[in-house]
């Protein structure tokens, strides 16, 4: 058939040429503009279900990490498109960074000598070699080489006391715990998953230190009581005190989790801020994870946004119908 603009389908003109007994003839009903409109709507709803299905599916079986519960909470559509369906990203400078300066400090760890000299050599070394293997642009590469290699004695000086610390230690630790919510009165079990730089347990205590690659921020904004802070700091260092207190291992020791700064301020310091984690935090972070939970197991996050009107994730929600 052969359509023209304003006029009904007709025949294609060669039809006629053709033998009748190399065709057939089939009468199709007519589709109304409100049955096409009911196909479309019944694609669209199956097509969120096969979402809100994948995430489930996907929690279920990877469980949650702090990142992916700050993705939720800063806006339900960057965890989808970061946290689910894991959208392709080009590796970032600053991430590149911090993975590179997370390699040094747990080969600092596992050094016998720890003196500055040895600190500061280790990390030189360990740049050089995850750069080496980086997939950002030479052009990227080189200042942040050249930032992190000229500050390297200056960390080393500003931590070694930190890495003196007495205690048995683990680095780059993977520790899971089960937490367990609800939905319409069925259970939800989930996973929490987490990675900790160091762990450093003593008689009486377990520190945990999470290295952060810039300068430091004050409680009140790690805490996110600042204009400009979210709590995505506070909330990693309370979950990852929930990935812990429960081991038998660590009963009757208190759980200290810490962020340390690793870019000198401009006097050369690398402050360690601890933060006491207490009940009220934990049960905070449950009920986050709760809102989670219901929010993926009703679908509701398909339909919300966030506050940020320039937020990219929320933009491409658009293109979801």
């Amino acid at each position: 058939l052969e359509e023209a603009p304003d006029r009904p389908l007709s025949p294609l003109r060669f039809l006629s040429e053709f033998e009748s007994k190399h065709i057939s003839r089939i009468d199709l009903p007519a589709v109304s503009e409100e049955s096409s409109s009911e196909s479309l709507d019944v694609l669209e709803s199956r097509r969120r279900d096969q979402i809100v299905d994948y995430a489930k599916q996907a929690l279920l079986e990877h469980g949650l990490s702090v990142t992916a519960l700050n993705h939720f909470c800063n806006c339900p559509m960057e965890f989808l498109y970061k946290s689910i369906l894991k959208l392709p990203e080009a590796p970032a400078g600053n991430a590149e960074k911090g993975n590179a300066m997370h390699e040094a400090m747990a080969r600092v760890w596992r050094l016998k000598d720890k003196s500055e000299k040895n600190i500061t050599a280790t990390i030189i070394r360990t740049i050089h070699e995850y750069f080496e293997d980086s997939v950002l642009p030479l052009f990227e590469k080189e200042p942040i080489i050249e930032e992190l290699v000229s500050s390297a004695s200056i960390v080393a000086t500003a931590l070694k006391s930190h890495f003196a610390q007495a205690g048995t230690i683990a680095t780059e630790t993977s520790v899971e715990e089960v937490f367990k919510g609800a939905y319409k009165n069925k259970t939800i079990q989930l996973t929490l998953r987490g990675k900790l730089d160091a762990v450093l347990e003593t008689k009486t205590a377990v520190a945990v230190f999470d290295y952060k690659t810039r300068e430091a921020l004050s409680v009140n904004a790690i805490k996110g009581q600042t204009k400009d802070s979210n709590g995505n700091y506070f909330r990693q260092l309370i979950f990852y005190k929930m990935l812990l207190y429960k081991k038998p291992k660590y009963k009757n020791k208190s759980i200290e989790p810490a962020l340390v700064f690793i870019k000198p301020d401009s006097k050369g310091r690398c402050p360690t801020i601890s933060i006491p984690v207490e009940e009220i935090d934990i049960e905070r972070v449950k009920k986050e994870i709760q809102k989670l939970i219901d929010s993926i197991w009703s679908g509701k996050f398909l339909n919300d946004t966030c506050d940020d009107k320039d937020c990219e994730f929320c933009a491409l929600r658009k293109t979801m119908g």
